[in-house]
């Protein structure tokens, strides 16, 4: 009889530790699906930055083309810019080099 009492005993132990695990999965669960949804939002919201403003890329890249010593013409036909885009770039980049020279 006392062996029934262990095993019964032991089995709602058991239960216990089940209920437990199932209770700390959903908890778990529920937090993963709010941190999907964070994600998926902030992914969004940056696709839409992009693609509202796609030329500030091409202003990084021909900006780093200045950097490296590029001339107008070279960042005009790389970056599509104009004529006058570019050597504003330039003439920006210039004057940060004379700034920062004294």
């Amino acid at each position: 009889m006392a062996l029934i009492a262990e095993f019964k005993l032991s089995v709602a132990h058991v239960a216990n530790d089940i209920n437990g695990l199932c209770s700390g999965s959903v908890g778990i669960g529920k937090r993963l699906n709010r941190l999907e949804k964070k994600i998926k939002s902030q992914e969004l919201r940056q696709n839409k930055l992009e693609n509202s403003e796609p030329n500030l890329q091409v202003y990084g890249q021909a900006m780093a083309l200045v950097h490296k010593g590029a001339k107008v013409d070279e960042v005009v036909s790389y970056c599509g810019l104009s004529r006058g885009e570019a050597e504003l770039l330039m003439f920006v980049n210039n004057e940060g080099r004379k700034s920062s020279q004294h």
